[in-house]
């Protein structure tokens, strides 16, 4: 039996869901009810910020805001105790499991595959071992999401090939080798990424009976938002909660779930949950013009279903084409800068493309800086390694530790010295073949230097160059210590005080944190000092992710400039812009497979036919139906206009063929 109402609102994007829910929350507040009574279940940091900012609870009160995988590594430190008298291969006792990031765990099993391959294994398989290991640790993630026993991923992902599979048997049971002693090495020792966090919550604490009743009574109320993208071992979790809950409220969005590729299983949360609901429909869209009204819903069809339209809305939307995509960029740019020119405000536009590349944002910038206008990038994770501050301290780190063996590339050296000594791309250049000439690379001494190079970089750059090369120097004779003390004092004593230092302080934060966290979790696992060093330079440079610091998800929320974004992160931002313009629409990549070669998320889902093999046919339907739930959300953020911007070629001369393109072409006016 239910002891409280569980209120349900449904509804399309933008029909005022999440306003209800913390209406809802403020209510029970002004009831008496304790905030740290309330569990919200959100979809990811952004929201958590959002509701921050939008609920107002006594200074005083402890709010419990967490996705699904925040509150299940909460409650994992909390209880850490009871589920180590659960697991029978625990090898020793912690105090609290340690957690990793994604890209430590790629890591470690990157060296496990790298392991099995000298042994002969994987010989089948082409790709690259970062890549492998990737989409392994993609594997393990899912299977626990979906609470598939993970003894049986290599299993499942064989049987949907049918006949007609193009990998050999043998390669799923090493699969499966790999993965056993993966989970084996890493859980004996309390070490846990994403998917072995939900697996053992799932597994040993959530249905631990005396865990359990102190879960309901420490969490009397609850609130689930876009309980569409809802896991199933999430939606355990919300059932268990349910049950006996004084009060819930629940949002899910009736235009469809963004999230299957990661474990979103919308048919789950139908069967389950909805019955115990009473359901509240939300029939209109406060996010969109009055003109798109429908034409969401005609383009989604259109797309997977192949329906014709029945109204002439669709023309709405606009098409610039061109058949270069130099070309197409160049129109958009100019596009974007007559709209800033004829009176539309830079925060009303977003740019949108299925990747965020640095040719469009280059193209864009050089474009607006014409008329006096900014750009922001709101690239969900960019790489680490791309911004420079890190590059500076990378690289830095591999020169002033020549032990570690790491490869430092000539053009990440240029970058750095061109940041530390604030001179220009040829100066920095010359300097940087003086520095190269010695191996491993070293600073020379000045008087080590040709003349003619000392004479063009010039007295300034020099005395800088001198004041480096005499830290590297002391710090060198110092003592061998580890990446994190090196990042902490190039940044404290060197990078601080030039122009932008204070304000890349967040970004270098960052980085000693998770060298922090990678030297916690390696020596936890056994690994020695210099391997976990280097190591850990090789995940920088092969594409670690940065995390999003609460300061820049709010600047990114509120952001003036007009914002390049992809449509993903437009979404779960909650961004509504009066003109989007979609970019490269006849790219295949605004419906990519999320199918790789050892991959493939749905097939771990509770409501997958284990004997149903996967074809051309079922993938094609997959990409049909994210790309058309993709568009039908955008348009119902979009106040008044949509462009959509193509060209016939791609960026590396194909010719192309885009799913949502073609089907736009016949129905957009043309300009």
């Amino acid at each position: 039996m239910h002891a409280g109402k569980i209120t349900l609102y449904k509804g399309i994007t933008g029909s005022g869901k999440t306003t209800l829910l913390m209406n809802q929350y403020q209510r029970w507040m002004d009831q008496g009810v304790a905030s740290h009574q309330i569990l919200v279940l959100l979809r990811n940091r952004r929201q958590s910020q959002l509701w921050k900012e939008s609920i107002q609870p006594s200074y005083s009160a402890k709010l419990k805001l967490f996705s699904y995988f925040g509150f299940v590594q909460e409650e994992l430190r909390k209880y850490w105790p009871l589920v180590q008298q659960e697991i029978p291969w625990q090898e020793y006792q912690r105090l609290e499991p340690v957690f990793m990031t994604i890209e430590t765990s790629q890591s470690i099993m990157e060296q496990i595959v790298d392991e099995h391959r000298r042994r002969g294994k994987l010989l089948d398989v082409g790709a690259a071992q970062d890549r492998i290991a990737m989409e392994l640790i993609h594997n393990l993630s899912k299977a626990a999401m979906g609470s598939v026993a993970l003894d049986q991923i290599g299993e499942i992902l064989y049987g949907t090939q049918g006949e007609q599979g193009k990998i050999p048997p043998l390669v799923y049971r090493e699969i499966q080798e790999i993965c056993d002693q993966y989970m084996e090495e890493t859980l004996e020792k309390g070490v846990l990424d994403y998917g072995m966090t939900v697996y053992l919550y799932d597994r040993y604490l959530r249905n631990n009976k005396d865990y359990s009743a102190l879960l309901r009574k420490q969490n009397a109320f609850m609130i689930v938002d876009d309980l569409e993208e809802a896991v199933p071992a999430e939606a355990a979790l919300i059932l268990d909660l349910l049950e006996g809950a004084k009060g819930s409220a629940l949002t899910y969005n009736t235009d469809g779930e963004m999230t299957r590729a990661l474990g979103a299983c919308p048919e789950l949360i139908e069967e389950t949950i909805f019955p115990l609901c009473t359901q509240v429909e939300l029939k209109e869209c406060y996010t969109r013009g009055k003109h798109f009204k429908g034409m969401g819903g005609q383009i989604k069809n259109i797309i997977v279903f192949d329906k014709q339209p029945v109204e002439t809305a669709i023309g709405c939307i606009e098409l610039l084409e061109a058949e270069l995509r130099s070309e197409m960029l160049n129109r958009l740019g100019e596009k974007v800068l007559t709209l800033l020119q004829d009176g539309v405000k830079p925060r009303e536009i977003a740019v949108i493309c299925p990747v965020a590349d640095s040719v469009t944002e280059y193209t864009l910038r050089r474009q607006l800086e014409k008329g006096g206008y900014g750009v922001e990038s709101i690239a969900r994770n960019k790489r680490a390694i791309d911004q420079v501050y890190v590059k500076a301290l990378v690289t830095m780190a591999s020169i002033a530790h020549p032990q570690w063996d790491c490869y430092t590339n000539p053009e990440d050296l240029a970058v750095t010295i061109s940041v530390i000594l604030d001179i220009d791309p040829i100066r920095c250049h010359l300097l940087t073949k003086e520095i190269m000439k010695q191996r491993p690379y070293q600073l020379p001494p000045e008087q080590h230097i040709d003349e003619v190079v000392k004479r063009r970089i010039g007295q300034g750059p020099l005395k800088k160059y001198e004041s480096l090369r005499r830290w590297l120097n002391d710090y060198m004779t110092g003592g061998i210590y580890d990446i994190e003390y090196f990042f902490q004092k190039f940044f404290g004593e060197v990078l601080i005080f030039l122009p932008h230092g204070e304000k890349q302080g967040i970004v270098c934060k960052q980085l000693i944190d998770s060298a922090g966290n990678f030297r916690m979790v390696m020596a936890s696992l056994g690994n020695e000092g210099i391997d976990i060093n280097r190591r850990f330079i090789d995940a920088i440079k092969k594409g670690m992710k940065t995390g999003e610091s609460q300061e820049e998800i709010h600047h990114k929320r509120y952001c003036e400039d007009v914002i390049l974004v992809t449509p993903y992160t437009y979404l779960s931002f909650g961004y509504q812009r009066k003109v989007q313009i979609w970019s490269d629409v006849l790219s295949e990549e605004w419906a990519s497979s999320d199918v790789k070669a050892l991959t493939n998320p749905y097939v771990f889902s509770p409501k997958w036919n284990p004997s149903q093999p996967w074809n051309d046919d079922t993938g094609a339907y997959f990409r049909k139906r994210k790309l058309g739930i993709t568009v039908n959300r955008l348009i119902n953020r979009c106040g008044e206009r949509i462009i959509a911007a193509q060209s016939l070629y791609s960026k590396h001369g194909y010719e192309q063929e885009g799913l949502l393109g073609i089907e736009l072409q016949g129905t957009c006016s043309k300009k």
